[in-house]
């Protein structure tokens, strides 16, 4: 094939390895300077085109960029650079690659030696960011629920306020939370894991199976959760666990659900021994009595469910009011109560002036209206076996008041029955942000007081 060159100094002409004058077409060797014909000039030969090389196997240069990649992971891994987790996490996120997002939020919320703040910041990023766009509830609930009992008050009312933001997706799509009971402890964890048993069977089979293969050194981790080792344990045992549940098409939030409500149970188990090791410590340090009668003993103001119903109210006709209502006898649980909700028969009416209370003990719930002046009062009681669930919901209450108006925020408590019939209760939290988020711990220690005593919490419905 013929190849032309073309210089400014000169032209010549090849074909294959022969080299001829571009003048008058003299044969030339390739070595003079000039043509020996006709005198023009002749540049030495141009050396050929260099050819291309060929391109390096596919494969090695796949497997020279993944080890740069997997070298710059370890590397970021290592030194717990959670900006640079954060920076992957979204950039994977805005590309939908999933997977690539859920490794890098994981990593970043169990980040080792990485200060408490980046943690907080990672979980309230992972929650909002990827669990609740993809619906995954639970798994948000169960991190949240981890920050939520931060000693950093910041992070911990973020937390709440991100619980409740859960609660309100959760209801529009229809998911609710399975029941928690006592069912789990006959279960027979022998049996495999069917997808097709209700969402109850495989949530009670979680919290079987984990109460009965977890050692007891897990045990001690979940039991404590100011314990370093527990978030990214908690993060290791729901990896483990997700990849067997969603191969068998098993229900995920039924799953998830369960490791919850073990963790709780496991941290309640903890709870007694606690408070009975300090009961036993203060009952030996205490000087023994010989000589005074049992009589002559007081009666404790607090026990391990809470205070007794005397240190709530110093109207001694209100307690005696409540007191008749739960039908208590000194000395027995129901004269302790687990959670007090000064509340509101109507949303709206009263503000912070109550005129019902709503008190929970271990076995009761008594709802009690103040007798007064014109007023003889009311009360129900209500047997903790008649009670289906206590739902919660958050409510808003708007008033008119000439050009503008007033709108507050409430959460009403329902108590639904086995015979059909519920009770709705309202509680003032406030009508500015600082009332609001002064209350929300308040309300958060005790329904937690609650679920540990076996109320079963649920999202209850809310009013406007």
């Amino acid at each position: 094939m013929r190849e032309i060159w073309h210089d400014s100094h000169r032209k010549v002409s090849k074909w294959g390895s022969q080299v001829f004058c571009t003048e008058c077409g003299n044969k030339l060797t390739g070595q003079e300077k000039f043509c020996s014909e006709c005198g023009q000039k002749v540049e030495p030969k141009q050396a050929s085109k260099p050819s291309t090389p060929a391109p390096a196997p596919v494969q090695a240069t796949v497997t020279t960029t993944q080890a740069a990649v997997d070298t710059e992971k370890a590397e970021i891994i290592a030194s717990a650079d959670t900006g640079r987790m954060s920076q992957r996490a979204r950039a994977a996120l805005a590309e939908s690659d999933m997977p690539v997002a859920d490794f890098w939020f994981l990593e970043w919320i169990t980040a080792g030696g990485a200060p408490s703040t980046d943690i907080g910041n990672g979980i309230l990023a992972y929650s909002s960011e990827l669990l609740l766009p993809n619906k995954q509830f639970s798994e948000a609930e169960l991190y949240l629920a981890w920050l939520s009992h931060s000693t950093d008050p910041i992070m911990a009312n973020k937390a709440s306020a991100a619980m409740q933001e859960i609660h309100r997706n959760r209801g529009a799509y229809g998911f609710k939370r399975c029941r928690s009971s006592n069912e789990w402890k006959s279960f027979d964890v022998s049996l495999d894991l069917d997808p097709s048993w209700p969402a109850e069977k495989q949530y009670q089979r979680t919290i079987a199976w984990l109460a009965a293969k977890t050692d007891t050194q897990g045990k001690a981790i979940f039991r404590d959760r100011g314990n370093p080792q527990h978030l990214p344990y908690l993060t290791g045992l729901i990896l483990g666990m997700k990849k067997t549940i969603q191969a068998l098409g098993a229900d995920w939030e039924a799953t998830v659900q369960g490791v919850q409500d073990w963790v709780d149970f496991e941290i309640a188990e903890q709870e007694k021994i606690t408070s009975r090791e300090k009961t036993a410590q203060i009952q030996k340090s205490r000087p023994k009595q010989t000589t005074t009668s049992i009589n002559q003993v007081e009666a404790p103001t607090t026990n391990s469910l809470g205070e007794h119903v005397d240190k709530f109210f110093s109207d001694r006709k209100m307690a005696d009011q409540i007191k008749t209502a739960l039908g208590c006898t000194s000395g027995l649980n129901d004269d302790f109560i687990v959670a007090y909700f000064p509340v509101a028969s109507e949303l709206g009416d009263g503000g912070e002036f109550y005129e019902h209370y709503m008190i929970f003990t271990k076995t009761k719930v008594a709802i009690v209206k103040k007798s007064g002046m014109f007023s003889a009062g009311s009360k129900e009681t209500i047997n903790k076996k008649q009670v289906i669930y206590v739902g919660i919901g958050e409510s808003n209450h708007y008033e008119a008041q000439g050009f503008g108006g007033r709108s507050t925020e409430w959460i009403s408590i329902t108590l639904e029955l086995q015979d059909g019939r519920s009770f709705t209760r309202h509680y003032y939290l406030g009508d500015s942000e600082s009332q609001v988020n002064s209350k929300i711990p308040v309300v958060r220690d005790d329904l937690q007081r609650m679920s540990r005593a076996g109320w079963q919490i649920e999202d209850g419905p809310a009013w406007n």
